[in-house]
């Protein structure tokens, strides 16, 4: 794999930050443990769609994997159903899906690195920086800018490699992803807020 010691996603010269009015991004928050979290209050101000991917109320449904034995297999499955559900229930051309364990810190941030995507029409971008002095994505799920017509196409391929490894390797070996080289979304395991009101 070729790592960038320079941004591999350049943004023009003039381009305008990601207005929150439009509906061009719609705000996916993954939400494991059922129950609202501090980090998930980060994203509040994009209205962001809450999807549960566990407990009775399973937005999503998943009875088909043993959860140990299967994890990696159940989790691919998860963001096949997941890209499944936004691309035909959506009509936004991209989509944000953020964990429910993931924090952001700079909101202002975020919309620039949202409207460089944009405007040069990027297929696929991680704006979590795993800390790597390289510009490419190689792994982590915490927060990913999908096209609508790379999820169609990717789609596919994960299902097809369902058992092949876990989403972010497929990820990374399906196309070149480039990543943020900035530190506002932080990937934060913490209490629910109602386990944290009882301390």
């Amino acid at each position: 794999m070729k790592y960038y010691k320079t941004p591999c996603l350049v943004c023009p010269d003039e381009f305008s930050n990601w207005d929150l009015n439009t509906q061009d991004v719609k705000v996916v928050i993954l939400n494991n443990s059922g129950k609202e979290t501090p980090q998930m209050e980060s994203w509040s101000s994009f209205n962001p769609l809450i999807l549960k991917t566990s407990s009775e109320k399973n937005i999503l449904g998943f009875d088909l994997f043993d959860k140990k034995e299967d994890f990696n297999k159940l989790r691919n499955f998860i963001y096949y159903s997941l890209f499944d559900k936004l691309i035909y229930s959506y009509e936004n051309e991209y989509f944000l899906i953020v964990e429910d364990d993931v924090l952001l810190t700079d909101i202002e941030q975020l919309k620039r690195d949202v409207g460089c995507v944009l405007a040069t029409k990027t297929d696929v971008f991680s704006l979590f920086n795993s800390g790597t002095s390289h510009f490419v994505y190689t792994g982590g799920t915490q927060a990913i800018l999908y096209k609508r017509s790379f999820m169609i196409g990717f789609q596919k391929y994960l299902m097809k490699h369902l058992s092949f490894g876990t989403i972010d390797m497929l990820l990374s070996t399906h196309h070149l992803t480039c990543k943020t080289s900035k530190e506002y979304i932080l990937h934060k395991k913490a209490k629910n807020i109602s386990d944290k009101e009882k301390d």
